[in-house]
């Protein structure tokens, strides 16, 4: 992208009185940002029906004509600092399922391979207090998702969505992260080296302008994002009330698929999952649920064959655990009692037979097996 071209986006942009739907509407009115400077520089009529848009190129141009603006100046060389690019509504590297939502983002900074967002798309997104279990899903859901060929897109943020971006990564498929804030920061902080390591190998974005700090109320304008880009959103873990809802409805307002996985009614954390569940939200248990919900034109020459096999040592699946038969009678009735949520040793001596020496000696044992994992000083089950 040239200077001027550059210059003209962020002047749209970072004018303060204009909406996001008017910069859409004037940029799809003109067909290019150079052909609204023209009407900017050349013309001083009213050149469009809608008297809001009047108004706004207007202000536009009166705000153009002003002396340098240092702001511009500013995000200009740090544009340019960062390596970022700016595509607008009416660019053909803008991603083409984003451009059909309602209130399409006008801009996008980007930073990375922007090539990946006209990639087939699986949003995943879930708590940011997951469990250990939505954690596992969310790895093992993300790496068979890169195993068939689709881009895992999510929000960077604590919980499931960095683990389903990690798992992604380590897989070697591509990851977008859209952000809540502007590019030149990061957030949460935690997630600088996740962050570089998604524009490496995919594409970081954001709608707001560099300098933008998050707010809350920019995290369902985010989320809008995520679905938008999506042929469908997995909802891993969510509780009641929860920000993954959001996104679950932005993609039911955008016409996507919206799917989720089946908790237990005694986890807490997955109550908004069987919420969507009972709302007509499909039923995942595993990567070939999500492909059947998927429009199988629109992946056509996207997809790996779905026998392949992807080497990495993120996760092993749930099937190989070990055997549920090889347990005695005794440990087998004590997996029934660990539940997803964090299940203490007190609880379960509660229900259980076994002396403390065997109780402890089975929850080892489900353990090295891999039926349960210790966090702090309770359990949680894992198949």
């Amino acid at each position: 992208m040239d200077a001027t071209t550059l210059q003209q986006y962020l002047s749209l942009h970072l004018f303060p009185h204009i909406t996001n739907n008017q910069r859409v509407r004037l940029l799809q009115s003109s067909g290019s940002v150079s052909g609204l400077w023209q009407l900017l520089v050349q013309s001083t009529q009213e050149p469009f029906a809608e008297p809001d848009l009047n108004s706004a190129i207007a202000g536009l141009r009166r705000w153009c004509q002003q002396p340098p603006n240092r702001d511009i100046e500013r995000h200009t060389a740090l544009v340019d600092k960062l390596k970022l690019q700016v595509i607008s509504i009416v660019d053909e590297l803008y991603p083409p399922l984003l451009r059909v939502i309602p209130s399409p983002p006008a801009l996008l900074y980007c930073r990375g391979d922007v090539r990946c967002l006209a990639a087939a798309q699986l949003a995943m997104v879930g708590s940011r207090k997951a469990s250990p279990t939505g954690l596992r899903c969310a790895r093992e859901f993300s790496v068979a998702a890169a195993q068939h060929g689709l881009t895992v897109t999510s929000g960077l943020a604590i919980g499931v969505d960095a683990e389903a971006h990690r798992a992604a990564l380590a897989a070697g498929g591509d990851t977008i992260a859209v952000m809540a804030a502007g590019l030149d920061s990061v957030y949460p902080r935690r997630h600088r080296v996740l962050a570089d390591a998604v524009a490496q190998q995919g594409c970081l974005i954001s709608e707001f302008a560099l300098g933008t700090s998050p707010a809350r109320h920019h995290f369902p304008q985010r989320n809008r994002i995520i679905s938008g880009l999506s042929l469908a959103t997995l909802i891993v873990e969510a509780s009641l009330p929860s920000g993954s809802l959001i996104t679950a409805q932005t993609a039911l307002a955008q016409g996507r698929d919206v799917l989720a996985l089946p908790w237990s009614i005694y986890h807490n954390g997955g109550l908004g999952c069987l919420q969507l569940l009972q709302d007509g939200a499909a039923l995942v248990r595993d990567i070939d649920d999500i492909i059947e919900c998927i429009d199988c034109s629109t992946l056509r020459g996207l997809c790996l064959p779905r026998n392949t096999q992807t080497t990495t040592d993120v996760v092993q699946p749930f099937s190989q655990l070990a055997a549920v038969a090889d347990l005695t009678t005794h440990q087998r009735d004590l997996l029934a009692l660990v539940a997803v949520e964090p299940t203490t040793v007190e609880q379960l001596a509660e229900y259980s037979p076994d002396s403390p020496s065997a109780l402890l000696a089975n929850l080892s044992t489900l353990e090295l097996k891999g039926f349960i994992e210790r966090v702090g000083g309770a359990y949680v089950r894992l198949g």
